[in-house]
């Protein structure tokens, strides 16, 4: 009977503290994606400690499951007395201490979030918000699972735990450690704070949110292509080239995409418009993740040299006006129009 209780104790371990936290911050971050609360502090918040520290530290709970530092509690030396017995005392063990694992987990965190939003690109989901929050959730989770595991087959004086108690003052430290430790914990936090910013927007984008714009072409074969742009059109004759936008701003936004063509005059690296014609208009609702694509003949009906066609994105309804410097999101072509040989 006692065989069979431990065997089950054994399968089923519970999760200590720090397991705890970090299954608390990825589903609290699920929540928030979810929710689409992700311009709200919180996130930021639960966000950074998302990226560059939850999936690098449920990694190294996995990997290192037992306690580091110095073990006063009876471990055996390797070496053997001059009477032929083993002396007890204090050795190191085969773990890690709390600020090595700190510094670990920022490093491995700040592997892992790239990697995983790559390796969604290459199998074609896409690396934007959702998918990798949901993906670096399942490889914590995984790891969370794995660390649990290992540390309840280890004994209760191996396992790691947070001990709370040795980070407070007149905790035992001497001068010599004290000054080590301080030091690695700010090694540790400078980490978190470099990594923070480049490692929130990998995963949760910028704070303007991420709208694509672009302007493809058939090649040969008939396939789209950003390349193989006409440099050459002519006046009446009608020139196909496919819009496309690609919203990743957390929401479902209403666009309007301007065509114009301008006639323009240039001066040096000065560009100015001295007379325009506005081609068309397009007022697509894109869904977060979604893309809206359309095929557009141009036609032109001015001439000239310096002409751009010009495409001009807006969230919402665009002006009465539409320039470049008002547009959210602009692309152009710069092309010669020739007069109709007709």
């Amino acid at each position: 009977m006692t065989g069979s209780r431990r065997s089950s104790s054994s399968s089923f371990p519970s999760l200590p503290p720090d397991l705890w936290a970090v299954v608390g911050v990825v589903v609290l971050t699920d929540v928030l994606v979810v929710t689409s609360l992700v311009q709200t502090s919180v996130l930021w918040v639960v966000g950074v400690l998302f990226v560059v520290f939850v999936p690098g530290y449920a990694c190294t709970a996995a990997l290192f499951p037992e306690r580091g530092g110095p073990d006063g509690r009876g471990t055996r030396h390797s070496a053997v007395g001059s009477g032929g017995s083993s002396a007890l005392g204090s050795t190191r063990t085969a773990g890690i201490d709390g600020v090595e694992r700190a510094v670990l987990s920022v490093g491995l965190s700040i592997a892992i979030v790239p990697l995983t939003a790559i390796g969604l690109d290459i199998v074609g989901v896409g690396p934007t918000l959702a998918p990798v929050v949901v993906a670096v959730s399942v490889v914590s989770l995984l790891a969370v699972g794995a660390a649990a595991v290992r540390r309840a087959k280890l004994p209760a004086n191996r396992r790691y735990s947070v001990d709370v108690a040795s980070l407070l003052p007149g905790a035992g430290f001497t001068d010599d450690a004290a000054l080590d430790t301080v030091l690695n914990v700010f090694v540790a936090v400078s980490l978190v704070v470099a990594a923070a910013s480049a490692g929130y927007v990998v995963a949760f984008g910028s704070a303007e949110g991420d709208t694509e714009l672009y302007l493809l072409t058939q090649n040969e074969s008939g396939e789209l292509e950003a390349g193989s742009y006409p440099g050459v059109l002519e006046q009446g004759r009608t020139e196909p080239l496919t819009l496309g936008v690609d919203n990743h701003e957390g929401e479902s936004v209403p666009y309007t995409v301007v065509v114009k063509l301008q006639r323009m005059q240039t001066a040096g690296d000065s560009a100015t418009v001295v007379e325009e014609r506005e081609l068309r208009r397009f007022v697509p609702t894109v869904e977060d993740g979604g893309t809206w694509t359309t095929t557009y003949g141009v036609t032109p009906t001015m001439t000239g040299e310096d002409v751009r066609l010009a495409v001009l994105l807006y969230r919402g309804e665009a002006p009465q006006n539409p320039t470049l410097e008002s547009a959210y999101r602009a692309t152009h072509l710069w092309v010669e129009v020739t007069p109709s040989e007709r």
